[in-house]
């Protein structure tokens, strides 16, 4: 993200990469890439311009997909965090966190107290089915605070459309 003096996010900024615009704005939507070496040149009203030459990786298509679910009110701690971490640390699957909506997340402690650490998932429901395209391999669900099926009827939903025969849980 781009910001202020004051740490606060700044939206209007244009993305180019290798001198193609592709952003007049930030919206916190994943915007595809080729892989390779690109330089990418961030330009917002009143802030001098920054270019930085990165190499973007492809994902290993050969690996299995793991997804980490989170309700739209979040999760609980240490159940989603070690979660993750073992799957994305284990060499064996393509890892991502996903919600209802990509949007900032409490984690909660088991007791519900607020951990002030939230995350924001790599995609939402509609752009992992845009963006990876495939079933996941592995859904792992961890507790979710305060859940009741009515509110988190669109977590349950994702789950029966995207949980194949060979779909681990």
């Amino acid at each position: 993200s781009v910001q202020d003096e004051q740490g606060r996010d700044i939206i209007d900024v244009q993305v180019s990469v290798d001198g193609k615009n592709i952003l007049q704005h930030l919206d916190g939507k994943t915007t595809p890439v080729d892989p390779g070496v690109h330089t990418f040149r961030f330009e917002a009203e009143g802030k001098a311009p920054v270019e930085e030459r990165v190499l973007l990786s492809e994902g290993d298509k050969a690996k299995k997909v793991a997804v980490v679910l989170s309700s739209g009110y979040g999760a609980e701690i240490t159940d989603f965090l070690p979660t993750y971490e073992i799957l994305a640390t284990s060499g064996q699957f393509n890892t991502f966190a996903v919600a209802p909506e990509r949007k900032a997340l409490p984690l909660v402690n088991g007791s519900m107290a607020p951990t002030s650490l939230d995350f924001v998932p790599h995609f939402s429901f509609d752009e992992y089915r845009q963006v990876v395209g495939r079933k996941p391999d592995l859904i792992a669900v961890p507790w979710f605070p305060n859940y009741t099926p009515e509110r988190d009827a669109a977590v349950v939903e994702w789950i029966r459309a995207n949980a194949g025969p060979d779909t681990q849980l």
